[in-house]
């Protein structure tokens, strides 16, 4: 087989036996009329298909009418053996048959007579039909649904290889395993149905691998995903994952996601699930009962996620050390069972801590040890920051919401904090930069300053700074140029920052390597500048700039050095998908979702049926032209 070969089989598609048996069938028919169709009933050669994987008593019939039924296929083949049950495939939304289907008879010998019946005894409503034997449907843990289908096998040209024509065939095994990682797993898997030696390929490229992704750029289709394409995967891949990432993941017919991974990945640490629906009590039990291993779970925007959910794995998984329950229905019961070995915790929007002040507490005195902790719309008093503060020393990173200014000194009781997320109604700058004079992330959304006058030089080690809706003076800006170690800066809904003032910027941070600035006005000066500043510096600058329309092909500037993003996902769009809450006109829980539960919404993605997959950035740049014109962003 030539590399060209290879590249036509590698196009055919291999997540469901059914489906693939189908288009098979409508690809014979589409060849023409014209060509005599005896050659369709007249295919007596059996198919080279290992006597394990042999039906006995059963035999696959296809090109059937649509019209014809099981009583009619039934009585049609009881004259010539014994038949004792006929099923015929049909469409699980139209009902429809989809021209094939099985029929089981008694012995071996009614099978043979059935596959060797004259052409003019196949003929049923006026079509001649095919009848071949049938395949065993191999019953895998986790999915009771999936069918492993033998490959034939393939004719290899055994001769010396032609240097004029090369094949893909000619290299070596740890070649393929390097061509194999820079594909798409939708590809990668298509690769496993070309021939013999490659489904081997593709079994041991994925039982070797130990952290597993899916999501819709390694897909290439649209989420949520569906039994079909995930059983598949970690099928092959589940023995060895210890990682394994899968957001919005629709398990909500028969079985759930978390009883396919506790079936199918024993020695999995790290579980993220954000998005995934029936996250609850339930499979956690099941989950616990397969994967006695789990260090991280991130279970965010799971609304299926209860405290009930929240106590079994907490007292499942004792050595718990990331727990990411943000956007559930947890309100912090349960925070008096969080282990001592959690490091990371995020939690947000649960009410029930802003007046029962013990249960935050209870956070620093079950896991003194913690370095990421991240309560987003939560909120803090002066006191409680002190006492974690006091009590969480090794803490990195905090996200916070402080309602008094007052607070922010209780920010000088964090010895060891590199990053920082502040929301509150005022702040006052110079008192926190004070404060936290060795942070390196810094975001701030306050709606209000007591002092728009800052200087950000008194941050020495400042690599990021996030500013929304924090309206300091060009001048404060200004001071950024003497952070040396600055990386990136974000301004939203703050004051427009002149092109002068970004130039000079850039000038005095050499490592600066991304700026969004959603009012800065791009112009084919502006770019020319940008350009010769970044002549004599290594690595790239990525610029995210509102998309003006303008054409830059005529501009001549250095790509490699200089990208301009032109985004709208802003956090300032209101996002009409978010998970705000059940009575939100947009909210996920009015939203039919049938069609997604079924078997059906799969194939509809993986064959391509010409699905317009645009409809979330139309949706965005709907709220976008909604918006009020203003001069702040």
């Amino acid at each position: 087989m030539n590399g060209q070969a290879c590249v036509g089989v590698c196009g055919s598609n291999h997540w469901g036996g059914a489906r693939g048996r189908e288009n098979s069938t409508r690809n014979q028919r589409s060849r023409g009329r014209g060509r005599s169709r005896s050659k369709i009933g007249s295919d007596k050669v059996p198919e080279n298909i290992p006597d394990d994987l042999v039906d006995p008593c059963k035999v696959f019939v296809s090109n059937l009418r649509p019209q014809v039924t099981e009583q009619v296929l039934r009585e049609a083949l009881s004259h010539y053996a014994a038949v004792e049950k006929v099923t015929i495939i049909k469409d699980k939304q139209s009902r429809k048959s989809k021209g094939y289907g099985f029929v089981k008879v008694k012995t071996q010998e009614d099978v043979a007579k059935l596959l060797q019946l004259r052409d003019g005894d196949r003929f049923v409503h006026g079509r001649e039909i095919v009848i071949r034997l049938a395949k065993k449907k191999i019953s895998l843990p986790g999915d009771d649904s999936y069918v492993r289908r033998p490959l034939p096998e393939r004719e290899f040209d055994l001769s010396q290889p032609d240097p004029n024509q090369p094949s893909v065939h000619m290299l070596v095994d740890d070649v393929m395993f390097k061509i194999f990682s820079y594909l798409p797993i939708k590809n990668l898997v298509r690769c496993e149905g070309v021939c013999r030696r490659w489904q081997m390929l593709v079994h041991r490229f994925f039982s070797k691998m130990t952290t597993l992704e899916i999501n819709e750029g390694s897909l290439e289709i649209a989420p949520p995903f569906t039994k079909a394409m995930i059983s598949k995967l970690l099928i092959l891949s589940g023995p060895n994952l210890r990682s394994l990432k899968v957001q919005r993941a629709d398990f909500a017919t028969k079985q759930n996601i978390l009883k396919i991974i506790s079936q199918l990945c024993p020695v999995l640490e790290h579980l993220d699930v954000t998005k995934a629906r029936g996250i609850n009590f339930t499979h956690i039990s099941k989950l616990s009962a397969g994967c006695k291993n789990i260090k991280s779970f991130i279970a965010k925007n799971c609304f299926d996620f209860d405290e009930k959910a929240m106590h079994l794995l907490l007292v499942s998984y004792p050595e718990l050390e990331k727990l990411d329950v943000a956007g559930t229905s947890v309100y912090g019961k349960n925070f008096n069972f969080l282990p001592n070995t959690i490091k990371e915790l995020c939690i947000e929007r649960i009410p029930d801590l802003c007046h029962k002040k013990k249960r935050i507490t209870e956070i620093a005195d079950r896991c003194p040890n913690i370095e990421v902790l991240e309560m987003k719309e939560c909120m803090m008093s002066k006191v409680d920051l002190e006492y974690f503060g006091k009590n969480c020393h090794s803490l990195a990173k905090l996200s916070v919401f402080m309602p008094s200014v007052e607070a922010i000194e209780a920010l000088s009781c964090f010895k060891n904090l590199k990053d920082l997320t502040l929301a509150c109604d005022i702040v006052d700058l110079p008192e926190l930069f004070r404060s936290v004079p060795k942070i390196e992330v810094l975001s701030v959304e306050a709606r209000d300053i007591i002092s728009d006058e800052v200087d950000f030089s008194m941050l020495e080690n400042l690599k990021s700074l996030r500013l929304n809706q924090t309206m300091v003076t060009n001048a404060s800006l200004l001071t950024l140029a003497k952070c040396k170690h600055l990386e990136e800066f974000y301004l939203f809904k703050c004051y427009s920052l002149p092109q002068e003032a970004l130039f000079r910027i850039l000038k005095g941070c050499i490592k600066l390597k991304r700026i969004a600035c959603p009012s800065l006005q791009v112009s084919p000066s502006f770019i020319t500048m940008v350009d010769e500043i970044m002549k004599g510096r290594s690595g790239k600058l990525i610029i995210e700039v509102r998309d003006m329309g303008m054409l830059l092909q005529d501009i001549q500037y250095d790509k490699n050095k200089i990208e301009l993003d032109y985004s709208r996902d802003f956090s300032y769009l209101y996002d009409p998908f978010s998970y705000d809450s059940d009575d939100s006109e947009y909210s996920d829980v009015s939203f039919n979702t049938s069609w997604y539960d079924s078997d059906d919404f799969a194939d509809h993605f993986l064959f391509n049926d010409d699905f317009q997959d645009d409809l979330f950035d139309a949706a965005v740049m709907l709220a976008a032209w909604n918006m009020h014109d203003s001069d702040i962003y």
